[in-house]
């Protein structure tokens, strides 16, 4: 019996075979639900529709059903695959997320522990910026308008803030 694929592994095998049955779908995350159940949060770069969803579904389920017995991926026999989109309340993973979401709010939390909240302006290689406030460094207690950079890399998660 074969044994069971971590998260990272799964995504890994998963992801070219997701870009072969449809390039503008990519991978975002792979997440075990129990024992028979692995959902895949899957996106597009302006959004995922349901029916990119239900085919891509299909799609994985005909490949599984046919795929060589030997193949890492055999082990999700058996297992019911649950492709949908990241919602509202999942964390910005990857960063070609960011850019769908200009002009929208975000918040931010920093590996330092410091918390961000502002209008996406820019998505760049390396980061984003954000029109948020800051401090006034003559007057600490009153915040000033400031478009600040952020980095990937010191970005722990975002979210999309949802507005009314």
């Amino acid at each position: 019996m074969a044994q069971p694929l971590k998260p990272e592994e799964l995504h890994a095998h998963l992801e070219p075979l997701i870009q072969e049955l449809n390039p503008e779908v990519y991978l975002v995350a792979v997440r075990a639900q129990g024992k028979n159940l692995l959902q895949l949060l899957v996106d597009t770069d302006e959004g995922i529709h349901l029916n990119n969803s239900t085919k891509l579904n299909r799609g994985l389920r005909n490949w599984l059903e046919t795929c060589p017995e030997d193949h890492p991926l055999r082990v999700l026999d058996g297992v019911e695959l649950e492709v949908s989109s990241p919602g509202l309340g999942e964390p910005l993973r990857l960063n070609r997320q960011y850019k769908r979401h200009l002009g929208r709010q975000l918040k931010l939390h920093l590996q330092d522990g410091q918390q961000w909240v502002g209008k996406l302006l820019e998505v760049q290689d390396e980061g984003i910026l954000l029109d948020t406030h800051a401090p006034d460094p003559d007057k600490p207690r009153k915040k000033v308008p400031v478009q600040k950079p952020f980095t990937f890399s010191e970005i722990d998660k975002a979210w999309v803030e949802a507005t009314l």
